[in-house]
C-alpha cells in the first residue's frame, strides 16, 4: 500500500454535504463573518461569566478595600490594576466552572444558530453524525488521556515536573468533566465543525485546516502565561484535531480528545489548563520554574517542547491513518472546489 494514499487528506461526507448547493463565498467575506460570530459570541460569554465573578468578588474584603481605597483617592490605579489582577486569578473552583460551560455552551450555541439559519446548512455538517457516538467518543478520550499522559513523562522525565502529595478525590472534579465535555466540544465545533468546514468548501483542504488551526491558536492568545511556544503548540493541536476530524469524517472523537487532553491536564495532574488553574485535582503537580521551555510555566505543560514533541509525534501518527472516502457522488455535489483531496 502506498503511504501516500493515506497522507493525502480526502473530503469527508461532513464537507461534502456542506458544499451542496452553496454559492462560493470570497474569504475575506468568510473571515469578517466569522469575527463578527465570535465578537458576538464572546459578548454573550462574559455577559454570563460576569455574574459569578461579580458575586465572588463581593464576598471578599479585599476587594472592598480597594474600593474604599479608589473612593477616597489613597490608591494608584496602577496599584489598584495589579491588586484586581491578583483577586481575580484567585478565583474559587466553582467561577471557573462557569465560565467553562458559559463557553462551551455559547460557541455550540452560536456554531449551530449561524449554520443552520444563516449557511442553511444541515447540523451534521458540523460533524455531528449519527454513527458509533459512543465508540468514537470512548477512543477519542483514551487518545487524549494517553496524549497528555506521554506529555507528562517526557517532562517528567526531563526534571521540569514532579507530583507533591497523595492523590485525592473531590466530587467537584466530576462537575469539571462536564464542564470540559461542554468546553472541549463547544471549541472542536465553533473552530473546526463551523469555520474549518466553512473555509473548505470554496478552498484547499489544507488551508482550511491550517487557517482554522492559527485562529484556534489566537483564540488562546491572551491567556494567562502564554507564550510564542504555547501558541505553537496550540497550532499544532489544532492540526492533529482537524485531520483526525477528516480522517475519521465526524467531529465526535476529536471532542473527546479535546477534553480528556484538558481535564487530565487540569484535574488528574493538577496543572494549568492553557493558563487557567483554578480547578479540583486528583493530583498536585510542581513546575520547575527554572525549566519553563519544557514545562510551560504558568500557561501549563501544553506550553512547553514535552508537547510539542507529543503534538508531533500524533500528527505523524494520525497521517498514516487510512482515511474514509466521501459517500456523496461527484454529480450531487454543488461547490467551487479546487480538487478533491489535498496533500498535507
Amino acid at each position: 500500500m502506498d503511504l501516500r494514499d493515506n497522507i493525502r487528506l480526502n473530503r469527508t461526507k461532513m464537507l461534502d454535504e456542506a458544499a451542496i448547493n452553496h454559492r462560493p463565498s470570497h474569504f475575506m467575506h468568510t473571515l469578517l463573518i466569522f469575527l463578527l460570530v465570535y465578537f458576538i459570541a464572546n459578548i454573550a460569554i462574559s455577559m454570563i461569566t460576569a455574574i459569578p465573578t461579580a458575586i465572588y468578588l463581593l464576598t471578599v474584603d479585599s476587594f472592598w478595600e480597594l474600593v474604599r481605597g479608589a473612593l477616597n483617592d489613597t490608591i494608584t490605579e496602577e496599584a489598584f490594576n495589579e491588586a484586581m489582577t491578583q483577586i481575580t486569578a484567585n478565583v474559587p473552583w466553582w467561577v471557573t466552572l462557569i465560565s467553562l460551560m458559559a463557553s462551551g455552551g455559547v460557541l455550540i450555541g452560536a456554531s449551530i444558530i449561524y449554520c443552520k439559519f444563516i449557511e442553511k446548512r444541515p447540523i451534521k455538517t458540523l460533524g455531528l453524525r449519527k454513527t458509533n457516538y459512543g465508540l468514537e467518543y470512548g477512543v477519542g478520550a483514551l487518545i487524549g488521556v494517553g496524549m497528555y499522559a506521554l506529555t507528562f513523562l517526557i517532562a517528567f522525565a526531563c526534571g521540569s515536573v514532579k507530583i507533591v502529595g497523595g492523590a485525592s478525590f473531590t466530587f467537584p472534579i466530576i462537575l469539571f468533566l462536564i464542564g470540559f465535555v461542554i468546553q472541549g466540544a463547544g471549541e472542536e465545533i465553533f473552530v473546526r465543525g463551523y469555520l474549518m468546514t466553512t473555509v473548505a468548501r470554496d478552498y484547499k483542504i489544507g488551508l482550511a485546516l491550517a487557517f482554522s488551526s492559527a485562529v484556534f491558536a489566537l483564540m488562546h492568545g491572551a491567556n494567562a502565561g502564554v507564550g510564542a511556544l504555547a501558541l505553537i503548540n496550540i497550532f499544532l493541536f489544532g492540526v492533529f484535531e482537524g485531520i483526525y476530524i477528516l480522517k475519521r469524517g465526524d467531529i465526535i472523537g476529536a471532542c473527546a480528545i479535546h477534553t480528556m487532553w484538558n481535564f487530565a491536564q487540569g484535574c488528574i495532574f493538577g496543572s494549568s489548563v492553557s493558563g487557567i488553574s483554578a480547578m479540583p485535582s486528583i493530583f498536585n503537580t510542581e513546575f520547575d520554574l527554572e525549566r519553563t521551555p519544557a514545562n510551560g510555566g504558568v500557561f501549563g505543560l501544553e506550553g512547553g517542547f514535552a508537547a510539542t514533541i507529543v503534538l508531533l509525534i500524533a500528527i505523524g501518527a494520525i497521517l498514516l491513518l487510512k482515511p474514509k472516502q466521501s459517500e456523496l457522488p461527484p454529480d450531487e455535489l454543488n461547490r467551487n472546489s479546487q480538487g478533491e483531496t489535498s496533500e498535507f
